[in-house]
């Protein structure tokens, strides 16, 4: 099993929330699986940045459980230093995946420099519902709580605490479709309200479509949408990245 490099695709910066259903351009099979992507982006003229991103997940699938593990990370090379934008790792661990219900644990690490965000941990667990299962694609209906703790890069004399820990619901709508061989569709969308304040309110949309071009290279294109009611500091609400890369499965 070995992974190697793949191409470049100019795009936006992926957002930090990463989708968690697995694009099935090769079904699903028992064992160790991996995929990977990498997009860069080069610009020139009035400002010389180099900018790339990209994302690694294992999948470990057992008869009785699904693990899998998901390190994503944007970096800058502006004027010739590096700067770190944004990482993330996550980890969930699935039982009993081919049942109607099935009890999920998770957890994460990530930060993002461009929402203030030095450092988020969250852990949770809950239950996935399986709305409907095809050979072609499957929908999946969430409910779990978290704890998260955060820490913020914020200015001094900022109205908004610099650290803050929350117990948040997360429900989630899952879907995935692959409507023919080398075409695949996925789908997930978070509802995350704090528990003592349903007016604070997360809500996090990934959308991914992934095209076979040879062998186990395909292109990806994804779409994320990141809505927070309460932003730290002077960051907006929203968020909309558009990204696209090459990735290899393997």
């Amino acid at each position: 099993m070995a992974a190697v490099l793949i191409a470049a695709l100019p795009g936006l910066p992926a957002a930090a929330q990463i989708n968690i259903e697995r694009l099935r351009l090769e079904g699903d099979e028992q064992g160790l699986n991996g995929s990977a992507t990498v997009a860069m982006t080069f610009q020139t003229g009035n400002a010389e940045k180099r900018r790339g991103d990209g994302k690694v997940r294992l999948d470990l699938l057992l008869p009785e459980s699904h693990s899998f593990l998901i390190l994503s990370g944007d970096f800058d090379w502006t004027a010739g230093s590096s700067v770190s934008n944004k990482g993330l790792a996550h980890v969930r661990h699935i039982h009993q995946p081919g049942a109607r219900v099935s009890p999920e644990a998770f957890g994460q690490i990530n930060y993002d420099k461009s929402r203030s965000l030095d450092l988020r941990a969250l852990v949770g667990a809950g239950a996935r519902v399986v709305l409907t299962e095809k050979d072609r694609g499957r929908a999946s209906l969430g409910l779990a709580y978290m704890f998260e703790q955060e820490e913020l890069g914020l200015p001094p004399g900022s109205t908004h605490p610099h650290e803050t820990s929350h117990h948040r619901a997360s429900s989630f709508l899952a879907l995935s479709f692959e409507p023919r061989p080398g075409l695949a569709l996925a789908s997930t969308s978070y509802v995350q309200p704090r528990l003592d304040d349903f007016s604070d309110v997360r809500v996090l949309s990934q959308s991914q479509l992934a095209v076979q071009l040879l062998g186990p290279l395909s292109m990806d294109v994804t779409l994320n949408l990141a809505y927070d009611a309460d932003p730290p500091g002077e960051t907006e609400s929203l968020d909309v990245a558009l990204r696209t890369g090459i990735g290899i499965r393997f």
